[in-house]
């Protein structure tokens, strides 16, 4: 039976692939050019802006950033926090945009 591309390796070991969780912040931060972007996400049963972690599951201050809440399904679920570059409104369309995308990487924590 063949196995599927997505669960080798170069060497055609079977492997688990998993994306890294830092992969959507290093896209966000390349992609916005702003080095000093964070992604924060929400633990279920915690509100507020203490309840934001980063990737790795530590607790994340947004400090004095501009923050643009990431909903989905009606559920704040993380917020992304500008850096030194790109407007509010940018933020607000990449939270809206990068939502699943947050929702994917929060489950993992």
């Amino acid at each position: 039976m063949p196995r599927s591309p997505r669960s080798r390796t170069y060497s055609g070991a079977p492997t688990r692939v998993r994306p890294a969780r830092k992969q959507l912040e290093s896209a966000l931060r390349e992609a916005l050019r702003d080095p000093a972007l964070r992604v924060g996400y929400r633990l279920p049963g915690q509100a507020g802006e203490a309840g934001l972690v980063d990737a790795n599951g530590t607790a994340l201050d947004p400090g004095a950033a501009s923050c643009a809440p990431v909903w989905l399904g009606g559920h704040d679920i993380g917020a992304i926090m500008r850096g030194t570059v790109g407007s509010r409104e940018l933020l607000r369309e990449v939270a809206a945009a990068a939502a699943l995308l947050v929702e994917v990487v929060r489950l993992r924590i």
